[in-house]
Parts: C-alpha cells; structure tokens; sequence
C-alpha cells in the first residue's frame, strides 16, 4: 500500500497590526490547512512514504568544502558517512593528533587519521577525541546522534530491541552496512 501526502505549500507576507508576518500555508489532501508563521519553522522536509524503510538523501557540506552523502530512514536524515573535518563549524580548528602519546594525554579536542595514514580519510574519515564538542564539529543545522536517536534508530532495524538487553552486535547493525566488502577488509 503506498501512501503520499499531498501538500500544497504557498508563502504570503499578511499584516496583524501593522507589522508583517511571513507565513506558510500547508494544504492537505483532504482539504485541511495549516498556517505556521516562518519565524517557528527550523527545517522543511518533504517525504514520500512509499514504504521504503530508506531512501537516498540530500547532500551535505562541511564548513571546509567536504561534501557528505546522506539517507532518510524513517523520515530522518541520517549522513551515510565519517565526518572528515579538521575545522568546527565556526571556523575554530582542531589539532591533528599524530602520536599514541598524544591521544593518551588528550585533553583538548583533536583529530587523526587511522593508523595515522590520510589515505584512509577518504573512505572512513577522521577519528577525532572524545573531547570534541558534539555541537560545532557537524556542519550547520546537523548534530551528532544522540542515545535517543541511536536507539530508535536501532528499533526500526530490530523492532525488539531493548537498549537494556543487546549489544550493538547482535541486533542486526549488519542492515546498516553497505554490501559487500570493499570497506570492511583489512590492509
């Protein structure tokens, strides 16, 4: 069964007051509408459920230029891969962490290569220090996943799990990987 909402969506500027009020006015398929003011709207996302559990993403882009495919699952929007940024969001860089004695003494944000070799950057990004902060090393408007997100996002591929009870490896994550072996063997 397919279902698709269909939703017309027209913007007007009205005047309450004598001050103007940017609005979007939704129109659904059974003739109900819905009018938000603009200034209450963070994102628009237009979806299709045609039962897929997934579909390809938008794009996205890093403050330095990289730029990150991304998959709706469930209506959200998750990116497919590593983040490969030395810079936060702000323009603030992060050092690059080249030693083990570094990254055993870190107490400052930071960044690596595996194995300390940019040619794994491509493929797998960077591993960065668990003292990055969470809300600047993402591009704008993205944030990384939260324990609430990752279990829902795990209760989609395992409608049993129970965060309680499993371990990552054993309820299903192999749906999460890409098919194949290309990225998975070891040098």
């Amino acid at each position: 069964m397919m279902k698709i909402l269909i939703i017309i969506l027209s913007f007007y500027t009205t005047f309450v007051f004598g001050q103007s009020r940017e609005m979007i006015n939704i129109f659904q398929k059974h003739g109900n509408t819905i009018e938000i003011p603009l200034s209450d709207i963070d994102t628009i996302f237009f979806s299709l459920d045609t039962n897929k559990k997934y579909q390809k993403g938008p794009t996205v882009m890093d403050i330095e230029g990289n730029i990150y495919n991304s998959v709706v699952i469930d209506n959200r929007i998750w990116m497919s891969e590593n983040l490969k940024t030395k810079t936060y969001n702000d323009g603030d860089t992060l050092i690059n962490l080249t030693t083990y004695k570094e990254w055993e003494s870190i107490k400052y944000p930071g960044w690596g290569y595996y194995n300390n070799e940019e040619k794994y950057n491509k493929d797998y990004g960077k591993l960065y220090s668990l003292e990055i902060d969470g809300s600047k090393i993402c591009p704008i408007g993205w944030h990384l996943p939260s324990v609430a997100d990752r279990n829902s996002l795990l209760r989609l591929i395992n409608e049993n799990y129970d965060s309680t009870k499993y371990t990552l490896d054993c309820i299903g994550t192999h749906k999460l990987k890409e098919k194949g072996m290309k990225h998975w063997k070891y040098d």
